[in-house]
């Protein structure tokens, strides 16, 4: 087993219910009041005995079946989207060349600095910190730069975390990646999919210099677009455009 999969099993948020018989057995139990029901229920059913409703869910590790109240319901729900939420960013993290190993001694310092295991928020916000100082160490490139703020940016979106600096910082990278070509000094705004306010900002045209003085245009601070409706937090999607002798 490795780390990633420990890690995930590990930092479960629910408690599991009472353990309900095998199926083999065919005995469920009411998660109320410990009645037994008459067959096996297939989706949510109100309990004969006390009339409370048992909920059906498959556990996402092991497959099996369970038989839950709806507090317990709520729970397992929660857990589920944690388990595949952490899931899908260890991938991520993988894919961006940070080893289990580096993740897992990052998870033994926070540990030892708190004296209690980290959150997976404050594990992550940990490797994207760590991720910006190894990179500006080895003489990334600016591209490099500007993607792992975007990633960071999107990783604070998901977790209800205000995005906005992180993508200013994204925009400061690609503002210089532009101004190191040499033959770039102005850009123009690309908001034509934004929402209504960031499209009054589409095709409008900055120097890159007074930009990295004071960038207070992108992320459009009035911005109304989110990545998902239960949201909290807008996600401006305007970009800024190199304006060359062709454009």
């Amino acid at each position: 087993m490795g780390f990633l999969t420990k890690y995930l099993s590990a930092n479960s948020t629910a408690r599991k219910p009472k353990k309900q018989p095998d199926d083999k057995e065919a005995v469920v139990l009411c998660p109320h009041c410990q009645t037994s029901f008459p067959k096996i229920p297939l989706s949510k059913t109100a309990c004969n005995k006390c009339h409370q409703f048992i909920f059906v869910r498959t556990h996402f590790e092991t497959e099996k079946k369970l038989y839950l109240s709806e507090a317990q319901k709520n729970s397992f729900d929660k857990e589920r989207m944690d388990f595949f939420f952490q899931k899908d960013w260890l991938r991520k993290f993988s894919e961006m060349g940070i080893q289990e190993t580096k993740i897992e001694a990052l998870r033994l310092e926070l540990f030892k600095k708190w004296g209690k295991t980290p959150s997976f928020h404050d594990l992550a916000w940990r490797i994207f910190n760590n991720q910006v100082i190894n990179l500006s160490k080895k003489g990334t490139t600016l591209h490099e730069l500007k993607m792992l703020y975007f990633t960071w940016a999107l990783f604070a979106c998901e977790i209800n975390s205000d995005p906005t600096d992180l993508l200013k910082q994204s925009h400061k990278y690609q503002l210089l990646e532009y101004k190191k070509s040499g033959f770039i000094n102005e850009v123009e705004i690309l908001s034509n999919q934004g929402c209504k306010s960031c499209g009054s900002l589409n095709k409008q045209r900055f120097k890159i210099d007074a930009l990295l003085k004071n960038n207070d245009i992108l992320p459009n601070k009035h911005c109304t677009h989110k990545l998902n409706p239960e949201d909290k937090h807008p996600w401006c999607r305007c970009m800024f455009l190199a304006i060359t002798s062709l454009s």
